[in-house]
């Protein structure tokens, strides 16, 4: 698993902090990589899921969404947290803005990669 994260300047804490939530042997299978996600894969190998969970803002999450299309496998399911939030308008913009279709799951939107 590839996570991207960046530090919570305003919360003071680091990526580093949920890696200490999990046990070791999870941690081992965990590769962060501290950047936002909208820097894009570091190798060329397919992405079988794309949980979105960044900035909520409509513009960073599209570009995400783009930069990390290329690499998705077919039927790869891409999701989209905080979507029915009131507080983070901009993840349910970014996906009417894409024209993405999908299924709202709790207040997750989940969309299938058509490949």
């Amino acid at each position: 698993m590839v996570t991207y994260d960046i530090p919570d300047l305003s919360r003071g804490i680091g990526p580093q902090h949920y890696l200490q939530l999990v046990d070791s042997d999870v941690r081992d299978r965990i590769e962060l990589i501290v950047a936002p996600g909208s820097t894009g894969p570091r190798d060329a190998k397919p992405v079988d899921l794309l949980y979105i969970d960044s900035s909520h803002e409509r513009e960073q999450t599209i570009e995400e969404v783009q930069v990390w299309r290329p690499h998705l496998r077919p039927g790869a399911p891409v999701i989209f947290d905080d979507y029915t939030n009131p507080g983070f308008p901009g993840v349910r913009e970014a996906t009417e803005q894409l024209g993405l279709r999908g299924e709202q799951r709790g207040e997750l939107f989940v969309h299938r990669h058509p490949g």
